[in-house]
């Protein structure tokens, strides 16, 4: 099965990412003090989006998370307006729920890469702690 293949069948539903038998977890009663973010949730594109991402690495050839982070060298060489967009391009092509994870900072996150990929007059997305 290719990567079509495998999108018709996720959109047909004779894939599923989720049991759809089973109730989704409640949320609790009491919540911490403390915010934190997760990752964004996992939808088909995104599937989609990881299992590509694993077939360049099996391959031998550089995933999103490498192309973003040759974006970043690029920029911290040269902290242009070019080499930003081109940096914010690179993070927006990772899987939304792999995004969390790609400067392999569990404190940070990806705060610094979604700070630097927003715009000055532009609002951060809802979910931004910063």
């Amino acid at each position: 099965m290719d990567l079509q293949g495998l999108r018709r069948r996720l959109e047909s539903g004779k894939i599923a990412l989720t049991d759809p038998g089973r109730p989704a977890p409640e949320r609790p009663e009491q919540t911490p003090r403390w915010k934190a973010r997760y990752p964004e949730p996992l939808t088909n594109e995104g599937f989609l989006g990881e299992v590509a991402d694993e077939i360049e690495a099996l391959n031998g050839r550089p995933t999103t998370s490498d192309l973003c982070w040759e974006a970043i060298r690029r920029y911290q060489r040269e902290a242009v307006e070019a080499n930003r967009l081109l940096v914010r391009e690179a993070y927006l092509a990772i899987p939304p729920h792999r995004r969390v994870y790609v400067l392999g900072d569990m404190d940070r996150q990806d705060i610094p890469l979604r700070q630097l990929t927003t715009d000055i007059s532009a609002r951060r997305p809802r979910d931004h702690p910063a």
